[in-house]
């Protein structure tokens, strides 16, 4: 590939191009790749994921070929899910601290966070159907035991 001629997954060819340093902790800065959200410009990570909308991250890496499968995925997803859900996208290359804190062990790796808590876990692709009625079943789950 020429080095003027931009890979078709390159950050320039994404659909989305709201790219922000956000807080990961009081000390530290993180680029976090946010999706189609207007209320989490100024929210640190913490804030985002014990705050009261749920919060989906993909941890993935720029050379991982199923990685590069997941944006339309999460577009798809948030169309769906709208302002009842946050997409995130962390780089576990530019962070590998978040990644060893959450144990993510192979990319992508989505978790999904409500009120700061793990409520669910997993790597690999998944069409945005069937992330939905998963997302959707651990909400509901989380809010009958914390209920």
């Amino acid at each position: 590939m020429a080095a003027d001629q931009a890979s078709p997954f390159s950050r320039q060819n994404t659909p989305f191009t709201d790219y922000k340093t956000i807080h990961y902790n009081t000390t530290c800065y993180k680029t976090i790749w946010h999706i189609m959200s207007n209320d989490i410009h100024n929210k640190s990570f913490s804030e985002l994921i014990k705050g009261d909308t749920p919060v989906l991250v993909d941890f993935y890496a720029d050379w991982c070929a199923p990685c590069r499968m997941m944006p339309p995925i999460l577009k798809e997803l948030k169309t769906r899910m709208g302002e009842q859900i946050h997409i995130l996208k962390i780089d576990t290359e530019k962070n590998p601290d978040v990644a060893i804190r959450y144990q993510v062990r192979g990319i992508p790796t989505l978790i999904l966070f409500r009120h700061g808590h793990v409520i669910w876990q997993q790597a690999g692709v998944m069409q945005a159907p069937q992330l939905e009625a998963v997302i959707r079943e651990k909400l509901a789950r989380y809010e009958e035991m914390a209920g």
